[in-house]
């Protein structure tokens, strides 16, 4: 296995044109051990800080005060109360290959109480964390085609069931129901300019929430309510 890793990284190439370009800094993007080489490398390097912070009663305090609510999924990391602490140790933690961007800026300015994470929104409010969801296409500068066009050759069926991945990710991620609406309206309404059938979208709505009773209690809405609530920005 390790001879395999080391020929794999050792030989990545790209083509562009008719040039070849070798890369590297990084694991290859797209094969399918990617994430879990870029995960592995990354816990060794936290493994190899934490043991030897663990080892100084100076260090142990460093870690109990702000390194409890810290986590990340493959190279994206949450700090929650780290009081800026890891982008003090950063240096230490991670070799200088990786580089992280902040996604608590805005206008320019960095912000304690709000930061982007994966496809959420994460929010401090009244001493709560809350989330809301996110995608950072709708910041691009460009129109980004999502959804399939159901006028198209593509099953009908398939065309539309997508509202329901949609609707399922967005319960997940959205602790408030007005971040729940206005997320699910804005797709609705997508939909709906690329002639999607209104009465398919609700069929799929309507049978998700019915396989997730717990999310009408989420709400203390009842489905007929939430229906109302996420079509009433459309017609049928």
């Amino acid at each position: 296995m390790p001879l395999l890793l080391t020929y794999q990284l050792a030989n990545i190439f790209v083509q562009v044109g008719d040039t070849d370009l070798q890369q590297v800094v990084g694991s290859p993007m797209g094969v399918d051990n990617g994430p879990n080489l870029a995960n592995v490398f990354l816990f060794i390097q936290e493994y190899n800080w934490i043991t030897k912070k663990m080892k100084t009663e100076e260090g142990k305090k460093i870690l109990k005060a702000c390194f409890d609510f810290i986590g990340r999924y493959i190279d994206d990391l949450l700090g929650i109360n780290n009081n800026k602490m890891l982008l003090k140790y950063v240096s230490e933690l991670y070799p200088k290959e990786l580089i992280l961007k902040s996604e608590n800026v805005e206008n320019g300015e960095w912000t304690s109480h709000k930061a982007t994470f994966l496809n959420m929104i994460v929010k401090l409010n009244n001493n709560k964390v809350l989330t809301a969801p996110y995608d950072k296409r709708e910041a691009f500068e460009f129109f980004v085609n999502r959804f399939f066009c159901p006028l198209s050759n593509i099953d009908i069926k398939r065309a539309h069931s997508v509202i329901g991945n949609t609707l399922a990710n967005t319960l997940v991620t959205s602790d408030m129901f007005t971040d729940f609406k206005i997320k699910i309206q804005m797709e609705v309404r997508r939909l709906g300019d690329k002639k999607a059938s209104i009465k398919w979208l609700q069929s799929n709505v309507k049978k998700l929430f019915e396989r997730r009773p717990k999310t009408c209690l989420k709400y203390g809405k009842t489905v007929t309510e939430l229906m109302t609530e996420i079509f009433d920005c459309v017609s049928s």
